[in-house]
């Protein structure tokens, strides 16, 4: 099985492996470098957006790497597409949702 499949990724937060508030280095720990990293800006110089396969980790927007380190994860979805609805994994409002 493919280390970022959206079938290893929910097994990994139904595991308590994966969960809210863990810190971008313990993912990159577990997971290895991001596939993709995404919606930065000139504010904003840290990306706040991690994406795994097609699961996508969102973290608070962080002006410095320093800062950023100690922000934890708030959200784990997966986004829409023309051929696939949006689907919450993890986030305040969901403990584990359907995978």
């Amino acid at each position: 099985m493919d280390a970022h499949s959206l079938e290893t990724i929910s097994a990994l937060i139904k595991a308590g492996q994966i969960r809210l508030g863990m810190t971008r280095t313990e993912l990159r720990t577990l997971l290895g470098e991001p596939d993709a990293m995404g919606f930065f800006s000139r504010k904003n110089k840290v990306p706040p957006v991690w994406k795994y396969g097609e699961v996508e980790f969102s973290f608070p927007p962080a002006r410095f790497l320093r800062v950023a380190e100690h922000h934890g994860l708030d959200l784990v979805y997966v986004d829409e597409t023309d051929h696939k609805p949006f689907v919450l994994l993890l986030g305040p409002d969901a403990s584990i949702a359907r995978a």
